[in-house]
This record gives structure tokens, C-alpha cells and sequence, in this order.
């Protein structure tokens, strides 16, 4: 079985090297220093569940057309990245293989399906904080390293992943699969969504947040209105308070130095998922006419902060 690691960040490397670190045929797309460090050093990794070095990295910027297809393509990019990478992905995929996306977000599916066949697409969510320390280097620093993946339409799993699942649980990786797929990537969207955007907009980490009495607060009002404008999206209603509340236990679990992906991003002025994520939430809210005032807050906040630096940049 042939894998490739496309998009390979902090989430990517960390799962390919221990597929790698397994002996398992893995190849990765990355791209700037942090490429040249994993060609030149190799890939290391830093984790809680201990660190190790996979020397050899068959690493590139770039496909060659003439390499032979991927039975899976474990697309783990940005959504920003999505639809450029999704393009260059496109044929270098076997007919009977399987491309795994894992985004943030509510949309990849449905842009995806643009350059891969329905039945050769499956959706997936990563629950692990794990991040690029330094070029060629993961540091990875949560209990949880856990991947859960299924098709949009409830089917089965298809052979190539089967095998692919078989590679994951011989190298660690808790890997699961659901026949509503559905349903956990609204719930991770719901934390993902608030602790994101209010973090960036404080630039705060999560202890600051639920240890300030109006930060809390307002985390609680953001996950509300993120529950209300998914419930469309569901097969069965919930109760929004239901919801909140396993939201800010969840929360209470996590490491208090915690901060986001979207937050780095502004901190580093990239660009950032924010239209993913608090955009998402104001978008839905528009459509449905229910308010989302403190997403709006944050968002339009954020969105001229973004701006401000893409003109400068």
C-alpha cells in the first residue's frame, strides 16, 4: 500500500511518521523550510507517547506525473490550500484508492467532489494537538492522537481503507470508523468554531478564557449560537444547552496553555480559516435569520485584522 501525507503540517507529519516509523510506504507534499529540513535531516517528532526520528523522507514540493497513483491520499491541508492542492491531487490517485481529507470546517466535502469521485472520498476528523516546533520537527503534546473517518453517505469502508486502518492501529494510531460521519465533524465544528475565533480575538489561551468571567461567558454564547445555526445540518435535533455544556467540560479537560491553529495564523499573519470557521457560523445565522452576535463580533474583528496585514504583507 502506497500513502502519501498531502498538505504535511504538523497534523500530517505527526501521523505519517509514525506510519513511516512503522515501516508503512509513506510519502509526503510539503512545501518551504519546512521541506528542506525533512529532506535534508529527516523527520522528527516530539510527543508525549515518546519522540523518535525517521531518517529517510521521501519528500517533495511538487507530484511527478510519472509516479505511479496513491491507493490513499491523506489530504490534511488548510481549506485555504484545499481547492489549489485538491487540483494537483486529482490524478494521482488509483480508481480504486481513497482520498481521506481532514479540515476544519463544514465545506470540504462538497469542494472536493469537484476533483475526486464521490465513492473514492472519505471524511475525516483528527482529535490531537500537534503542530511544526521548527522546520522538519512535530510537537505533538496531547494525551488523545486519534483519527475517526466515514462516508458522507453512511457506507461501508471500501478495501484500500481497510488496509489503511489495519497500518494505523499496528502503528498506534487510534483510528475508528462511522457510518454517520456527519454528526461528529458538527460537534467538533461547534468547540472548533468558539475556541478558535475567541482565542484569536482575545489572543488569549483557553485558561485565560475560562478563567475570565466575561470571556466564559461569551465562550458559552458563541457555542449557543454555533449549535443553533448546525441544527439544520443534523438528523436529529438537539438540546442547545445540552450541547453547551459538554462543550465547556470538554473544554475544562484540556491543557490551560492551549491556543489555535487560527490564532498562530494571525499571530504570523497568514492566512487564516477564519471564513471557515467564525465565517461559517455568520453565514448560516444570515440564511436563517438567527443572530450570532458575538461570532459577528469576532469575526469582522478578525476579517479587518486579516485584511489589514494581507495589504501590508
Amino acid at each position: 500500500m502506497k500513502i502519501l501525507i498531502a498538505g504535511a503540517g504538523g497534523l500530517g507529519c505527526y501521523f505519517g511518521g509514525l506510519l513511516k516509523h512503522h515501516s508503512f510506504d509513506v510519502d509526503f507534499l510539503a512545501r518551504g523550510s519546512h521541506l528542506e529540513a525533512i529532506k535534508r535531516d529527516g523527520l522528527k517528532i516530539k510527543s508525549v507517547h515518546g519522540d523518535f526520528t525517521v531518517p529517510s523522507v521521501e519528500a517533495f514540493s511538487d507530484i511527478d506525473p510519472d509516479r505511479p497513483p496513491y491507493d490513499i491520499i491523506l489530504l490534511s491541508s488548510k481549506t485555504t490550500d484545499l481547492d489549489s492542492l485538491s487540483r494537483k491531487l486529482k490524478d494521482s490517485l488509483k480508481t480504486d484508492g481513497n482520498i481521506l481529507h481532514i479540515q476544519n470546517g463544514l465545506d470540504a466535502y462538497n469542494k472536493i467532489t469537484k476533483y475526486f469521485k464521490p465513492n473514492q472520498i472519505i471524511t475525516g476528523i483528527a482529535y490531537i494537538v500537534s503542530t511544526i516546533e521548527s522546520p522538519g520537527t512535530i510537537l505533538q503534546k496531547s494525551n488523545v492522537r486519534k483519527l475517526q473517518f466515514g462516508n458522507m453517505d453512511g457506507s461501508t469502508p471500501s478495501n484500500a481503507f481497510k488496509q489503511f486502518e489495519q497500518a494505523c492501529l499496528e502503528s498506534g494510531i487510534d483510528i475508528q470508523w462511522t457510518n454517520a460521519i456527519q454528526e461528529p465533524l458538527i460537534e467538533k465544528f461547534i468547540f472548533i468554531s468558539a475556541f478558535s475565533g475567541l482565542t484569536s480575538y482575545y489572543k488569549c489561551t483557553l485558561g485565560e478564557l475560562l478563567s475570565d468571567p466575561v470571556k466564559y461567558s461569551q465562550f458559552e454564547d458563541c457555542l449557543k449560537e454555533t449549535t443553533e445555526v448546525t441544527q439544520q445540518m443534523r438528523v436529529n435535533p438537539v438540546i442547545v444547552d445540552d450541547i453547551v455544556h459538554s462543550k465547556i467540560e470538554f473544554s475544562k479537560s484540556l491543557e490551560n496553555n492551549l491556543t489555535s491553529s487560527l490564532q498562530a495564523d494571525f499571530a504570523n499573519q497568514k492566512q487564516s480559516e477564519l471564513n471557515s470557521l467564525t465565517g461559517k457560523v455568520v453565514e448560516l445565522g444570515d440564511e436563517q435569520s438567527i443572530p450570532t452576535p458575538i461570532n459577528d463580533m469576532i469575526y469582522y474583528k478578525l476579517r479587518e485584522d486579516e485584511n489589514g496585514f494581507k495589504k501590508t504583507g
